[in-house]
């Protein structure tokens, strides 16, 4: 038996998530059963369809349900997807209850965010009959409370093959990664299928040939491989560099420039001019006249 009887409850009313690890589902799976036969209304990741995208799936439940009930064990601790969803719920704020179903070594930070919450050590617990009786005792379960389905039967822990591997729910956790299309896995398997045809030395399809009136399939010859001459790259010629003499231009002379002497001229007085009255100039007027003349004329160089 591989497949938990209960069906994941799809409605409007509240239910419980039911947050696990894959690898515990012998342990899980009649717990589920058990809740379900008493009528509690039940949602677990045995209701996603392949090819669709798991965060978001798990997401809504979670943002929606009612209450929410954790399985703790090693594995269940080891798995991040797992403590993805602790951190989601307690974020959302919702009623939780962790069932502790073995011993376990919790890190400081795991148990810090479950000490906030309800807890039941079912290991501890000497009958199943004592154990129900301690989780029912949680007050915020009622609210998912629905009718009891006699119809479910309560399985047993060894009835589950903890080793299944097939089908898209088995104990590897397949669920619960971040995306898992099955139709583009296969069509991978195919291409590699391909790829390996093609590597074996044959063509993937066979030859026709045309043989009188009937048509006749030949196989293909193997194809062989022939290896390429090798041609060498010839070594670069070594680095012949001479260096060149050195010219050494002489310095110009220095700069021999004398001053010539300031030439100095030196400049002769003009000759006073004196001016001599015309004898035709002899009329007082005239002498009055030639007098104020000499007394305002300045002699001209």
């Amino acid at each position: 038996m591989n497949r938990c009887s209960v069906k994941p409850y799809e409605g409007k009313e509240g239910y419980i998530f039911i947050s696990y690890s894959h690898r515990d589902k012998k342990l899980v799976f009649p717990i589920i059963e058990r809740l379900a036969y008493d009528g509690y209304r039940i949602w677990y990741d045995e209701g996603i369809n392949p090819g669709s995208e798991w965060p978001e799936i798990i997401a809504n439940h979670l943002n929606d349900c009612a209450a929410c009930m954790a399985f703790i064990t090693e594995n269940y601790l080891k798995s991040h997807n797992c403590r993805r969803e602790i951190n989601f719920a307690l974020m959302k704020k919702k009623p939780f209850v962790t069932v502790v179903l073995e011993p376990v070594v919790m890190s400081p930070g795991m148990e810090l965010q479950l000490s906030v919450t309800q807890s039941v050590f079912k290991y501890v617990l000497p009958t199943e009959d004592e154990f129900y009786s301690k989780l029912y005792e949680a007050k915020f379960l009622v609210e998912c409370l629905g009718q009891p389905d006699r119809s479910i039967r309560i399985s047993r822990p060894e009835e589950y093959d903890e080793n299944w591997s097939g089908g898209l729910f088995s104990g590897n956790d397949y669920v619960k990664q971040s995306f898992r299309d099955e139709a583009l896995i296969a069509g991978a398997e195919d291409n590699a299928a391909n790829s390996r045809e093609l590597l074996s030395g044959y063509e993937q399809e066979p030859v026709k040939k045309e043989s009188g009136a009937a048509m006749t399939f030949m196989p293909p010859a193997p194809k062989t491989y022939q290896p390429q001459p090798r041609t060498s790259v010839p070594e670069p010629a070594p680095n012949t560099y001479e260096p060149q003499p050195r010219t050494f231009v002489p310095e110009p002379a220095p700069n021999t420039y004398e001053p010539q002497p300031v030439q100095t001229f030196q400049t002769q007085p003009a000759p006073a001019v004196t001016y001599q009255p015309s004898v035709e100039y002899t009329t007082p007027t005239a002498l009055r006249r030639l007098a104020a003349r000499n007394m305002t004329a300045t002699p001209m160089s």
